[in-house]
């Protein structure tokens, strides 16, 4: 394989972030299917079209009381979020449009707090499309507060009359974000079109992850990297997106998100 060289900007390579596989939504479902219609009621006996089946569920402790937070998906894929007594007592439908009647990529219990969770959102039902995370704060269940954590999103061509490298001709992107010491942030690339190298540097050019996206098994013959990132300080980054040859171009998605 060989080492890429990205044009003066960039030397050191101390890998700060772990490549991850991304999954669908996947904690603590119930082991039999369990439905529930679209105000949050469970109901064993919906037909098809009307139900919704639950994918997420989890209990929190909040003000001394046992609560669930649970996730049901329609037949078109998209999911609703509600709040329920243990045993889908007193549900109700949360009333955040950011993650009501959408796709949900991935739900997952904030690991500083209990209380919290972050959602991740594909605003779309295919590839190339914007990536939002979220941080739902239940820590008041009757007053629920959602951040967004979104960092940078592009959605972009390379094509030719980019810049290309000097070393072998393969087009290139350059993008930039403002981060903080210490920040954790999840970055996720994909490409239908060509096989792909991404980099992160820090504000003073020191690369401090990088990934090769390359033609995956399945039937969408996607191209992803997936990386979770500790920035060690505070200022401008830059990520540099490359093809993997003078020939590589096509649309991509770029998503970074604070964790």
């Amino acid at each position: 394989m060989k080492q890429r060289t990205l044009i003066g900007l960039m030397l050191g390579c101390t890998v700060l972030g772990t490549s991850i596989s991304k999954v669908a939504a996947q904690t603590a479902a119930p082991k039999s299917d369990t439905y529930t219609n679209s105000q949050c009621q469970r109901n064993q006996n919906l037909p098809q079209r009307d139900r919704f089946t639950v994918f997420y569920q989890e209990e929190f402790v909040a003000q001394n009381q046992r609560h669930w937070l649970y996730a049901s998906r329609a037949l078109d894929g998209s999911a609703i979020f509600c709040l329920s007594r243990p045993n889908f007592e007193q549900p109700r439908l949360l009333r955040f449009r950011e993650i009501q009647n959408q796709f949900t990529d991935n739900v997952r219990r904030d690991r500083r707090q209990n209380t919290s969770f972050v959602i991740t959102i594909r605003n779309g039902n295919g590839m190339n499309v914007p990536i939002n995370a979220y941080r739902l704060d239940l820590a008041n269940p009757a007053e629920a507060k959602i951040l967004s954590l979104s960092v940078l999103q592009r959605n972009a061509v390379l094509k030719d009359g980019d810049p290309r490298l000097s070393s072998d001709g393969s087009l290139y992107h350059t993008h930039t974000f403002t981060g903080q010491a210490n920040q954790s942030i999840s970055l996720n690339l994909q490409s239908r079109s060509f096989d792909h190298y991404v980099a992160v540097f820090d504000p003073n050019g020191q690369k401090i992850a990088e990934s090769y996206g390359r033609r995956s098994d399945d039937f969408r013959r996607n191209r992803i990297s997936d990386l979770v990132i500790n920035l060690p300080t505070a200022g401008r980054y830059q990520v540099v997106v490359n093809g993997s040859d003078r020939t590589s171009e096509g649309e991509y998605s770029l998503n970074i998100n604070r964790n």
